[in-house]
Protein backbone atom coordinates (compact mmCIF):
# COMPACT_ATOMS: atom_id res chain seq x y z
CA UNK A 1 0.00 0.00 0.00
CA UNK A 2 2.70 2.10 1.01
CA UNK A 3 3.67 2.26 -3.03
CA UNK A 4 0.36 2.67 -4.06
CA UNK A 5 0.06 5.43 -6.67
CA UNK A 6 -2.28 7.41 -3.70
CA UNK A 7 0.67 7.31 -1.07
CA UNK A 8 2.73 8.30 -3.63
CA UNK A 9 0.84 11.16 -4.82
CA UNK A 10 0.38 12.03 -0.90
CA UNK A 11 4.01 11.76 -0.38
CA UNK A 12 5.53 13.94 -3.30
CA UNK A 13 2.76 16.71 -2.28
CA UNK A 14 4.08 16.75 1.21
CA UNK A 15 7.66 17.06 0.01
CA UNK A 16 6.88 19.93 -1.93
CA UNK A 17 4.53 21.81 0.74
CA UNK A 18 5.91 23.96 2.55
CA UNK A 19 2.92 25.01 4.98
CA UNK A 20 0.09 22.43 3.97
CA UNK A 21 -0.16 18.69 5.11
CA UNK A 22 -1.81 16.80 2.51
CA UNK A 23 -3.93 13.69 3.18
CA UNK A 24 -4.41 11.20 0.13
CA UNK A 25 -7.23 8.90 0.87
CA UNK A 26 -7.70 6.06 -1.19
CA UNK A 27 -11.43 4.78 -1.33
CA UNK A 28 -10.66 2.13 -3.91
CA UNK A 29 -12.17 -1.50 -4.08
CA UNK A 30 -11.15 -4.55 -6.23
CA UNK A 31 -12.76 -4.63 -9.76
CA UNK A 32 -15.01 -1.23 -9.35
CA UNK A 33 -16.74 -0.01 -12.87
CA UNK A 34 -17.03 3.72 -13.26
CA UNK A 35 -20.57 3.79 -11.96
CA UNK A 36 -19.46 2.05 -8.98
CA UNK A 37 -16.54 4.48 -8.43
CA UNK A 38 -18.95 7.64 -8.45
CA UNK A 39 -21.40 5.64 -6.64
CA UNK A 40 -18.59 5.74 -3.73
CA UNK A 41 -17.91 9.49 -4.16
CA UNK A 42 -21.85 10.23 -4.03
CA UNK A 43 -21.91 8.20 -0.85
CA UNK A 44 -19.07 8.80 1.07
CA UNK A 45 -16.68 12.03 -0.26
CA UNK A 46 -18.65 14.08 2.05
CA UNK A 47 -17.65 12.79 5.49
CA UNK A 48 -14.02 14.02 4.69
CA UNK A 49 -14.76 17.34 3.65
CA UNK A 50 -12.25 16.76 0.60
CA UNK A 51 -10.16 19.51 -1.11
CA UNK A 52 -9.91 17.07 -4.33
CA UNK A 53 -10.97 14.14 -5.52
CA UNK A 54 -9.61 11.87 -8.05
CA UNK A 55 -11.76 9.36 -10.16
CA UNK A 56 -9.49 7.59 -12.34
CA UNK A 57 -10.50 5.21 -15.43
CA UNK A 58 -9.37 2.59 -17.31
CA UNK A 59 -10.67 1.10 -20.28
CA UNK A 60 -12.32 -1.55 -19.06
CA UNK A 61 -14.36 1.19 -16.50
CA UNK A 62 -17.04 1.12 -18.80
CA UNK A 63 -18.22 -2.43 -17.15
CA UNK A 64 -19.93 -4.58 -15.27
CA UNK A 65 -22.83 -4.19 -17.33
CA UNK A 66 -21.39 -6.33 -20.35
CA UNK A 67 -18.80 -8.38 -18.29
CA UNK A 68 -21.11 -11.36 -18.25
CA UNK A 69 -22.34 -11.12 -21.66
CA UNK A 70 -19.24 -10.22 -23.89
CA UNK A 71 -17.57 -13.37 -25.18
CA UNK A 72 -20.00 -15.76 -24.34
CA UNK A 73 -21.22 -17.17 -27.77
CA UNK A 74 -24.71 -18.42 -26.15
CA UNK A 75 -25.89 -17.52 -22.69
CA UNK A 76 -25.77 -21.33 -21.69
CA UNK A 77 -21.95 -21.57 -22.63
CA UNK A 78 -19.10 -20.02 -20.96
CA UNK A 79 -15.31 -20.28 -21.34
CA UNK A 80 -12.72 -21.83 -19.26
CA UNK A 81 -10.06 -19.57 -19.26
CA UNK A 82 -6.95 -20.86 -18.33
CA UNK A 83 -7.77 -23.79 -20.88
CA UNK A 84 -9.68 -21.96 -23.75
CA UNK A 85 -12.56 -24.78 -24.09
CA UNK A 86 -16.51 -24.00 -23.56
CA UNK A 87 -18.66 -25.90 -20.97
CA UNK A 88 -22.00 -25.27 -19.64
CA UNK A 89 -22.25 -21.94 -17.62
CA UNK A 90 -24.07 -23.63 -14.69
CA UNK A 91 -21.36 -26.18 -14.57
CA UNK A 92 -18.50 -23.55 -14.79
CA UNK A 93 -20.48 -21.84 -11.94
CA UNK A 94 -20.27 -24.65 -9.57
CA UNK A 95 -16.61 -25.18 -11.07
CA UNK A 96 -16.12 -22.01 -9.67
CA UNK A 97 -17.22 -22.89 -5.76
CA UNK A 98 -14.60 -26.04 -5.75
CA UNK A 99 -11.32 -25.18 -3.59
CA UNK A 100 -9.59 -28.04 -5.68
CA UNK A 101 -10.51 -27.11 -8.61
CA UNK A 102 -9.23 -23.45 -8.01
CA UNK A 103 -5.88 -24.27 -6.36
CA UNK A 104 -5.55 -26.36 -9.47
CA UNK A 105 -6.36 -23.24 -11.37
CA UNK A 106 -3.41 -21.55 -10.08
CA UNK A 107 -0.77 -23.93 -10.30
CA UNK A 108 -1.47 -24.45 -14.09
CA UNK A 109 -1.22 -20.74 -14.04
CA UNK A 110 1.69 -20.55 -12.15
CA UNK A 111 3.41 -23.07 -14.36
CA UNK A 112 2.53 -20.95 -17.78
CA UNK A 113 4.17 -18.26 -15.66
CA UNK A 114 7.53 -20.09 -15.40
CA UNK A 115 7.38 -21.28 -18.94
CA UNK A 116 6.73 -17.56 -20.27
CA UNK A 117 2.86 -18.64 -22.01
CA UNK A 118 1.45 -16.11 -19.60
CA UNK A 119 0.70 -13.92 -22.16
CA UNK A 120 -1.34 -16.19 -23.93
CA UNK A 121 -3.86 -16.54 -21.46
CA UNK A 122 -7.80 -15.42 -21.39
CA UNK A 123 -6.43 -12.40 -20.57
CA UNK A 124 -4.05 -12.34 -23.82
CA UNK A 125 -6.73 -12.96 -26.44
CA UNK A 126 -9.07 -10.09 -24.78
CA UNK A 127 -6.32 -7.72 -25.13
CA UNK A 128 -5.24 -9.30 -29.17
CA UNK A 129 -8.90 -8.97 -29.84
CA UNK A 130 -11.44 -6.82 -30.32
CA UNK A 131 -13.33 -7.31 -26.33
CA UNK A 132 -12.02 -4.14 -25.43
CA UNK A 133 -13.30 -1.91 -28.65
CA UNK A 134 -16.72 -3.81 -28.75
CA UNK A 135 -17.18 -2.87 -24.97
CA UNK A 136 -17.37 0.71 -26.82
CA UNK A 137 -19.39 0.01 -29.30
CA UNK A 138 -22.14 -1.28 -27.18
CA UNK A 139 -25.52 0.40 -27.38
CA UNK A 140 -25.30 1.76 -23.56
CA UNK A 141 -21.66 2.69 -23.19
CA UNK A 142 -22.32 6.33 -24.97
CA UNK A 143 -25.04 6.55 -22.06
CA UNK A 144 -22.80 4.73 -19.51
CA UNK A 145 -20.20 7.71 -19.98
CA UNK A 146 -22.29 10.58 -20.71
CA UNK A 147 -24.02 9.65 -17.50
CA UNK A 148 -21.98 9.06 -15.20
CA UNK A 149 -19.62 11.83 -16.25
CA UNK A 150 -22.19 14.54 -15.81
CA UNK A 151 -23.09 12.98 -12.40
CA UNK A 152 -19.88 13.89 -11.33
CA UNK A 153 -19.89 17.29 -12.63
CA UNK A 154 -23.12 17.55 -10.61
CA UNK A 155 -21.58 16.67 -7.59
CA UNK A 156 -18.62 18.89 -7.92
CA UNK A 157 -20.78 21.39 -8.83
CA UNK A 158 -23.31 20.38 -5.55
CA UNK A 159 -20.76 20.68 -3.57
CA UNK A 160 -17.93 22.76 -4.68
CA UNK A 161 -15.21 20.32 -4.61
CA UNK A 162 -13.07 19.79 -7.67
CA UNK A 163 -12.78 16.07 -9.53
CA UNK A 164 -10.00 15.00 -11.47
CA UNK A 165 -10.03 12.23 -13.66
CA UNK A 166 -6.53 10.48 -15.00
CA UNK A 167 -6.98 8.04 -17.68
CA UNK A 168 -5.02 5.12 -17.46
CA UNK A 169 -3.52 3.17 -20.43
CA UNK A 170 -3.49 -0.24 -21.13
CA UNK A 171 -0.28 -2.08 -20.53
CA UNK A 172 0.36 -3.73 -23.83
CA UNK A 173 2.59 -2.69 -26.71
CA UNK A 174 2.71 1.00 -25.59
CA UNK A 175 4.94 2.21 -28.71
CA UNK A 176 1.62 0.81 -30.95
CA UNK A 177 -1.09 1.71 -28.93
CA UNK A 178 -4.73 0.42 -29.65
CA UNK A 179 -6.92 1.96 -27.79
CA UNK A 180 -5.62 5.78 -28.58
CA UNK A 181 -9.71 6.37 -29.61
CA UNK A 182 -10.87 4.66 -26.79
CA UNK A 183 -9.05 7.09 -24.21
CA UNK A 184 -10.19 9.66 -26.27
CA UNK A 185 -13.74 8.66 -26.13
CA UNK A 186 -13.37 9.39 -22.18
CA UNK A 187 -11.66 12.74 -22.54
CA UNK A 188 -14.48 13.53 -24.89
CA UNK A 189 -16.86 12.73 -22.21
CA UNK A 190 -15.19 14.61 -19.28
CA UNK A 191 -14.71 17.73 -21.56
CA UNK A 192 -18.10 17.70 -22.10
CA UNK A 193 -19.02 17.88 -18.61
CA UNK A 194 -16.12 20.32 -18.23
CA UNK A 195 -14.29 18.13 -15.87
CA UNK A 196 -10.37 18.31 -15.54
CA UNK A 197 -8.45 14.73 -16.92
CA UNK A 198 -5.67 13.90 -18.15
CA UNK A 199 -4.03 11.03 -19.98
CA UNK A 200 -1.18 8.88 -18.85
CA UNK A 201 -0.13 7.16 -21.59
CA UNK A 202 2.63 9.15 -22.55
CA UNK A 203 4.14 8.98 -19.17
CA UNK A 204 3.41 5.16 -18.94
CA UNK A 205 5.04 5.20 -22.76
CA UNK A 206 8.22 6.06 -21.64
CA UNK A 207 8.91 2.70 -20.64
CA UNK A 208 8.15 -1.07 -21.30
CA UNK A 209 4.89 -2.21 -20.61
CA UNK A 210 6.54 -5.42 -19.34
CA UNK A 211 8.45 -3.53 -16.49
CA UNK A 212 4.97 -1.84 -15.80
CA UNK A 213 2.78 -4.50 -14.96
CA UNK A 214 2.24 -6.34 -11.58
CA UNK A 215 2.31 -9.48 -13.39
CA UNK A 216 2.89 -11.18 -16.78
CA UNK A 217 -0.58 -11.23 -18.41
CA UNK A 218 -2.09 -8.17 -16.50
CA UNK A 219 -2.68 -5.73 -18.97
CA UNK A 220 -5.01 -3.46 -16.21
CA UNK A 221 -2.77 -3.27 -13.34
CA UNK A 222 0.54 -1.26 -12.78
CA UNK A 223 3.07 -3.16 -10.78
CA UNK A 224 5.10 -0.83 -8.30
CA UNK A 225 6.92 1.25 -11.08
CA UNK A 226 3.86 1.91 -12.60
CA UNK A 227 2.19 3.31 -9.79
CA UNK A 228 5.53 5.57 -8.87
CA UNK A 229 5.01 6.91 -12.80
CA UNK A 230 1.32 7.45 -12.04
CA UNK A 231 1.44 9.23 -8.64
CA UNK A 232 4.24 11.36 -10.75
CA UNK A 233 2.00 12.36 -13.42
CA UNK A 234 -0.63 13.19 -11.42
CA UNK A 235 0.84 15.48 -9.63
CA UNK A 236 2.26 17.09 -12.59
CA UNK A 237 -0.83 17.26 -14.72
CA UNK A 238 -2.93 18.76 -11.16
CA UNK A 239 0.10 20.89 -11.03
CA UNK A 240 -0.12 22.73 -14.59
CA UNK A 241 -4.06 22.83 -14.24
CA UNK A 242 -3.65 25.14 -10.96
CA UNK A 243 -5.79 22.37 -8.85
CA UNK A 244 -3.56 22.60 -5.76
CA UNK A 245 -3.36 25.23 -3.02
CA UNK A 246 -0.06 27.62 -3.76
CA UNK A 247 1.83 26.43 -0.67
CA UNK A 248 1.71 22.96 -2.69
CA UNK A 249 3.55 24.50 -5.62
CA UNK A 250 7.16 25.32 -3.22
Amino acid sequence: MEQSYPRVLQRKLNERASACHFEVINYSMPGLSLRQKVHLVERYACDYHLDLIIVDYCVNDVMPDYLTTLGKDTESWCNLRVLGIKVPCALESRMRKSVFLFALKKAVEQGMLRMGWADRSGTFYMVEGDYYQRLYQQENAPEILASTFNRIREYQDTHGVTVSVPIFPMLYDLDHYNWRELDRQVAVACESQELAHTSLLDAFAACSHHHLRVQRGDSLHPAIAGNEIAGTAILASLTKADLLPSDALH
